[in-house]
């Protein structure tokens, strides 16, 4: 009696190591791609306070002041004292 196995443990050992390569190659873009998205969406929000902030205090705050405005904002964020979903 013959048994049917299946073709994939026919494969050499060098083409079982080259699709193991493959798929570590496949899931590392996909984590970049997924971190590069939620950088982006980061970055978004970032310009969005910032050109908030600068219209909106435009003219009414000393220029010093609305830098320090600015840099407090980010580091807020960043901190994770606003809660943006």
């Amino acid at each position: 009696m013959k048994v049917a196995v299946p073709r994939v443990f026919h494969l050499t050992i060098a083409r079982k190591l080259f699709l193991r390569f493959l798929s570590y190659g496949i899931l590392t873009i996909l984590i970049t791609l997924i971190a590069l998205s939620g950088l982006q969406r980061l970055n978004q929000i970032n310009n969005r306070i910032t050109e908030w902030d600068v219209h909106y205090n435009k003219d009414r705050i000393p220029r010093g002041s609305l830098h320090r405005l600015i840099r407090n904002l980010r580091q807020c964020f960043l901190e994770g004292v606003f809660d943006v979903a």
